[in-house]
């Protein structure tokens, strides 16, 4: 499973850092996630300005899911009130092309 963490208020790119660093200390995240920390372009043609995202892929969806929601939660606690919103989204995994199984694709006959 993808998920993908964002500011409500884009213009909050020191925010969203110091979440990343927060969520890549937290030995339960560790565990169970990869994060990355990327900056997303606007739609074009659309007003708007680049983005910092942070990429989670969990290895263990449910158990994953639940430790990076907990740390979020703590981080968001421990931030002056006022501060923006945190987004997290699920983001679906790209499917597998039709018939590959990830295996060897030689003829085997």
């Amino acid at each position: 499973m993808h998920v993908r963490i964002s500011m409500e208020r884009p213009e909050e790119s020191a925010a969203i850092k110091s979440l990343y660093q927060w969520l890549a200390k937290d030995p339960d995240v560790a565990r169970t996630a990869e994060l990355s920390l990327t900056t997303q372009a606007p739609e074009p043609g659309s007003m708007g300005w680049d983005m910092d995202t942070i990429n989670v892929v969990l290895s263990n969806s449910l158990a994953g899911l639940n430790a990076v929601l907990a740390a979020v939660t703590v981080w968001r606690q421990n931030r002056p009130t006022g501060s923006g919103g945190v987004r997290v989204d699920t983001v679906e995994d790209p499917p597998n092309p039709a018939g590959d199984s990830g295996g060897d694709d030689r003829d085997r006959g």
